[in-house]
């Protein structure tokens, strides 16, 4: 008996990794903020000017302010930057963008918080079946010509 190749000569399908909607099928843009991110990073530089104020008054009171002050700046100043990402993928958004560009499908609405998503995505499904049976009874309705 002889071994089979190993080779498969026939053209190879691109490997798609992670699921692609179908086109047409609408997808949700979910609102955030980079509020905790941004928090973050002025904690950390409060916590270096932390430290200096702690070598120059020797009161860990201010360095524990400074620490506050910083994660509130950074807050504040993250709270005003979007950071949209796709409800299904969680690719981030721009926010000029009208389709996803991960799973191609077009943003359909905006939602504020991933647990609004079901309800919202079954509220769009059922509009859009209303609308293609009103279209589909429009286009059967007597009278109705196409020119």
């Amino acid at each position: 008996m002889r071994p089979t190749d190993l080779v498969d000569d026939r053209d190879p399908k691109p490997v798609r990794f992670g699921g692609r909607r179908k086109k047409g099928a609408p997808v949700l843009r979910v609102r955030r903020t980079r509020v905790t991110g941004r928090a973050m990073l002025g904690a950390l530089g409060g916590a270096g000017l932390g430290v200096l104020a702690l070598r120059l008054t020797g009161e860990p009171m201010a360095a524990g302010a400074m620490v506050a002050l910083g994660a509130a700046a950074g807050a504040v100043f993250g709270s005003r930057e979007r950071d949209d990402v796709c409800g299904t993928c969680e690719a981030s958004l721009k926010v000029e963008d009208d389709e996803c560009a991960r799973c191609d499908a077009p943003i359909g609405g905006t939602i504020n918080h991933v647990r609004e998503r079901a309800e919202v995505e079954e509220r769009m499904r059922k509009e859009r079946v209303a609308a293609r049976k009103k279209a589909e009874a429009e286009a059967l309705a007597p009278g109705s010509s196409e020119d």
